[in-house]
């Protein structure tokens, strides 16, 4: 079993003490991550399992910095690109109002904050979301495409989810479902007692 926990370690002196047990009925799993729900449900279903609490999400990429619009398009149109959010911020004038109450600001200070938001108003915040098949290294290697685009990867999920079995099955279907050229692990799920 693997624990992590920042400053309170009660939760890990109770997994050592051996205050867990694991459910029944259900067994962790992690896919590769190529994989999109769809996929893994039909897949499941045909075996006779039942995905349950399935965590898939697509790997997403954000751009630092100013990029235009047609450039956007054309990534927009490639086929390993689900789609692309464009979206800016907008602080309304009542918030700034009461943080310049809150903050006691000088009238100085309240048009350097204007001006420092205005600035942040009118920047774009673009998100990349590939489709579902593309990985952190092709997603990596198509940004690296872009050598003039300041793309990060934001959010790159491990795939995974939980499927139903029979109760006292679990390692029976665990060492069944490792089989699958599309999943990379399985596990008990352990609960805290």
């Amino acid at each position: 079993m693997i624990a992590q926990t920042k400053g309170n370690t009660s939760e890990i002196q109770r997994v050592e003490s051996g205050n867990y047990s694991f459910a029944k009925g259900e067994v962790q799993v992690v896919f590769v991550d190529t994989v999109s729900p769809g996929f893994v449900e039909k897949q499941l279903k045909l075996l006779g399992y039942e995905a349950i609490n399935l965590n898939i999400n697509r790997v997403t990429a954000h751009i630092n910095g100013e990029t235009d619009m047609e450039v956007l398009a054309k990534i927009e149109q490639n086929p390993e690109v689900y789609s692309i959010e464009v979206s800016q911020t907008s602080i309304p004038e009542r918030a700034l109002q009461d943080m310049f109450e809150r903050d006691s600001l000088t009238v100085e200070e309240q048009q350097a904050v204007r001006k420092r938001f205005e600035s942040m108003e009118q920047q774009k915040f673009v998100r990349v979301y590939f489709q579902y098949h593309i990985n952190h290294e092709k997603a990596t290697a198509f940004l690296e495409s872009y050598p003039g685009i300041d793309f990060r990867i934001s959010m790159a999920p491990v795939k995974s989810g939980r499927v139903k079995t029979q109760v006292g099955k679990e390692e029976e279907v665990m060492k069944s479902l490792e089989r699958l050229i599309y999943v990379e692990s399985t596990a008990f799920v352990g609960i805290m007692e």
